[in-house]
């Protein structure tokens, strides 16, 4: 018996609360594994960015680079 493989799609994670609404495409549509690129909205100042699918679920960082950067400085002192 063949094992089935199910795909997650964005809007069925966490991933879904990021997904800006600018993106051509329903986040229903969109694996959770996928490697294209899609615009977000940045958990720290809303400002949207683009960044592959594979790539957020991986890091679980919904930071756009400019708050990311910030992040990192900020520990490093």
């Amino acid at each position: 018996m063949a094992i089935r493989k199910t795909t997650i799609f964005v809007s069925e994670t966490p991933l879904n609360k990021y997904w800006s609404l600018r993106n051509i495409v329903s986040a229903s549509t969109v694996a959770s594994t996928s490697n294209k690129k899609y615009l977000w909205i940045c958990s720290e100042c809303s400002k949207e960015f683009e960044r592959s699918v594979a790539s957020i679920a991986r890091t679980n960082n919904f930071l756009c680079k400019e708050c990311a950067y910030k992040l990192r400085t900020l520990k490093t002192q």
